[in-house]
């Protein structure tokens, strides 16, 4: 044992002495150009005057409409926008359905009348105890459910929705009856 330990030892040395003679520090890299030697394809665009953005529109075709009044002069921004939907009290996914049933029973025996089975995908078979608008109505209503012997959890729970907005350069703040504008930085998408 000793002795293929040694021979082991040995070959991984030699390996790595041979990797230290061979190895290249230098990358190799595309030579730098030379003076003149670039050119300039498309002029950036500027501008000298403000920007103005939109309120925020749910519907991506309102901020079309609204942009194609404008032409080049617009562009339309997508923001995600995610907010809290509440505090979810439910108890983890089952190994089957019929383990999920028999918890909804249990609770439905011990007076809890409002749950519901959970069928979306990677929560199957979870048991919903429903969505508090508070963090301290959510952790009361898991430690009850608790105290019946379940292994209740409770987490904040958000919805994820994208958002539209027109950015426009003009001189001054557009009249567009039913948009609010506001005047912000000219910069393309925060560069």
């Amino acid at each position: 044992m000793r002795l293929l330990f040694a021979a082991l030892l040995l070959f991984n040395l030699l390996l790595f002495a041979w990797f230290m003679v061979n190895r290249s520090d230098v990358a190799d890299q595309p030579p730098r150009p030379g003076p003149g030697s670039l050119a300039l394809l498309e002029q950036p665009r500027s501008w000298d005057g403000p920007c103005f953005q939109s309120q925020r529109l749910i519907r991506e075709a309102d901020a079309d409409t609204i942009a194609a009044r404008y032409g080049a002069r617009a562009r339309i921004m997508a923001e995600e926008d995610r907010r809290s939907i509440g505090y979810w009290v439910y108890l983890p996914p089952r190994s089957s359905l019929e383990d999920a049933r028999r918890d909804m029973s249990r609770l439905q025996e011990a007076g809890v009348s409002d749950v519901a089975l959970v069928s979306e995908s990677g929560m199957s078979n979870a048991v919903s105890l429903g969505v508090y608008g508070s963090r301290e109505r959510a952790e009361r209503r898991r430690i009850f459910i608790e105290n019946l012997g379940f292994p209740a959890r409770a987490e904040q729970r958000f919805r994820s929705q994208t958002l539209y907005r027109v950015i426009l350069e003009a001189e001054e703040s557009p009249d567009h009856s039913g948009v609010d504008w506001e005047q912000t930085d000219c910069q393309p998408d925060g560069v």
